[in-house]
């Protein structure tokens, strides 16, 4: 059992550890002549995605009782 948990803290620390030497310690790549950097706008439904994905967040988060009661109930129904 302890093998499985070191051999995934391997890997995390791999990927992790991995992204830090990308970001830091790797030279930027030179932009070719006539490109530009672009900043992409995000869609309209990326932002309604990622709103909602918040309001839930925050929601949730601060008030949970009423979604852990209605969980309650559900289950209580199914049985």
């Amino acid at each position: 059992m302890w093998q499985s948990v070191v051999g995934a803290s391997a890997v995390t620390a791999y990927v992790y550890v991995r992204i830090i030497v990308l970001m830091y310690f790797t030279a930027a790549p030179e932009a070719g002549e006539g490109e530009e950097v672009v900043a992409l706008m995000p869609s309209i439904g990326t932002t309604i995605a990622i709103t909602i994905g918040v309001l839930a967040t925050l929601l949730l988060g601060i008030w949970p009782g009423w979604a852990l009661d209605l969980a309650g109930r559900a289950a209580q129904f199914m049985l």
